[in-house]
């Protein structure tokens, strides 16, 4: 198992050129994942979408070609600077902000649950307060997040089977949901409790 990595770390692997990163959504392992969340979201018709551990914009680009979602308010939120960088030349009409989730949980635009949902593709595994940060989403916020069946050096968790996936953030939630995507993910959605 991998170990909680610093933004430097992360700058060094979304610059390499030869990185998953940099090529387009449908060319990465996680464009299944990227898809569930496109059609979660459209069935919801969200106001507002905040993304954790959005990298690169490979979600925020998806959205903002989606017929029900291009006028959605959405905010990509990542604490490495290359990958804004690169998320903001993907999907220039997103808006992007750099904040470490662990030192600051809770960003304004989480504080009301009104037409707000909440994205973490593979950002709860790199980051030991993961639930410290879901704990800080208000009652009321839709959810949508999934998280690995595999091990990576930046991986501080993750997931063999669905129970461990549900012992740990099932609590959270409720109409809490769970589907193995794949051979390598899971997903789950809920509305914070």
């Amino acid at each position: 198992m991998g170990k909680e990595r610093n933004a430097r770390w992360y700058d060094e692997v979304y610059a390499s050129a030869s990185s998953l990163y940099a090529a387009d959504a449908v060319a990465t392992p996680w464009y299944g994942i990227w898809l569930m969340a496109v059609f979660w979201l459209n069935g919801l018709r969200p106001q507002r979408i905040v993304d954790f551990g959005c990298g690169v914009g490979h979600l925020a680009q998806m959205i903002s070609v989606g017929p029900n979602l291009r006028d959605v308010d959405y905010l990509g939120i990542d604490f490495s600077h290359v990958a804004l960088t690169k998320a903001r030349e993907r999907a220039p009409e997103s808006t992007f902000r750099c904040v470490d989730l662990s030192r600051h949980p809770v960003v304004d635009e989480t504080r009301e649950p009104g037409g707000l949902c909440v994205v973490s593709c593979e950002f709860l595994e790199h980051v030991e307060d993961d639930l410290r940060i879901l704990a800080a989403l208000v009652p009321g916020v839709s959810f949508f997040g999934s998280v690995p069946k595999r091990d990576d050096p930046g991986h501080v968790r993750w997931f063999a089977n669905e129970q461990l996936v549900r012992d740990r953030y099932e609590p959270l939630f409720t109409n809490f949901e769970l589907f193995p995507v794949g051979r390598r993910h899971f997903v789950f959605i809920g509305c914070r409790a």
